[in-house]
């Protein structure tokens, strides 16, 4: 019979995605099994990071139990991470971080490093799809919280039946969307996290263009009177054939990606070589 007791001090590492949420689950799924906590939110979020601290500091749980910490992950993180008084770690991010964090520290093979790792997801349209329906739930599950959920939508595999009219309305609705400020009701999605990010977007909508895939819309900045990251939501025509069909990987910000094919069979194969699939 398994033994279930707490580990002891775990590092809660957490991103800027879903800045809430995922604090909120790995403290309390910590705590609750009667762990102390260090919590260090992503630098791009550190307000809600201290929200969270915050809350935590109304509950009736003794001075030490939760804590947090701020700073970037590259130095505070891999403090944590490193720090002997720590017994386990709760993260969140992208695989290539967690693979670079393993490989630097040499952690031990009974240390635990609980991972949650985003990727984006696909999606397959078949001919006989409601057309309408479709691009809505595509352009939701693609462009909301502009496109830097780990859950958004990147890749989309669609008969070539009617591949050349879903990509008509979509790109039509791609038209009339409002980029703006989070608190104008007009604003459909508001600025990327950073410039950092926003150059992650435009450097991997360049990546597409010399490898021969077709814009529908380009990855390009909009102007805008407060501060702020904004870009346009792109989408891209994906030359699979080419011998570059860009399977792998994810792609920063609001850009969709869109895969011709002739049927769910190779739909299926296509999604089944993607690095990350939902």
């Amino acid at each position: 019979q398994p033994i279930y007791c707490p580990l002891g001090t775990l590092a809660v590492l957490t991103p800027f995605s879903l800045a809430l949420q995922t604090p909120s689950v790995y403290t309390c799924a910590a705590l609750l099994t009667g762990n102390t906590v260090v919590h260090k939110p992503s630098k791009y979020t550190p307000g809600i990071g201290q929200a969270v601290a915050e809350l935590w500091d109304r509950c009736q749980l003794p001075r030490g139990v939760y804590n947090m910490v701020q700073g970037p992950g590259s130095h505070i993180g891999q403090y944590l991470l490193g720090n002997k008084s720590v017994d386990g770690t709760l993260f969140a991010g992208s695989h290539s971080t967690v693979q670079d964090i393993s490989s630097k520290l040499e952690l031990p093979p009974h240390y635990p490093l609980i991972c949650q790792l985003g990727g984006k997801s696909s999606a397959i349209v078949l001919d006989d799809a409601d057309l309408e329906s479709t691009a809505r739930a595509l352009l939701a599950g693609a462009y909301r919280m502009t496109g830097q959920r780990p859950t958004s939508i990147a890749r989309v595999f669609v008969s070539s039946v009617i591949a050349n009219v879903l990509i008509d309305v979509l790109a039509k609705s791609i038209d009339q969307i409002q980029v703006g400020y989070g608190e104008d009701s007009t604003a459909y999605l508001g600025p990327m996290i950073s410039d950092h990010w926003r150059t992650r977007f435009h450097r991997y909508g360049h990546t597409l263009f010399s490898n021969g895939h077709t814009p529908i819309r380009e990855t390009e900045n909009i102007d805008n009177l407060r501060r702020g990251f904004y870009v346009k939501p792109a989408m891209y025509n994906i030359s699979w054939t080419n011998g570059a069909p860009m399977l792998h990987g994810e792609p920063p910000g609001p850009l969709l990606m869109i895969y011709e094919v002739q049927d769910i069979n190779e739909a299926i194969s296509l999604h089944n070589q993607c690095d990350f699939r939902r």
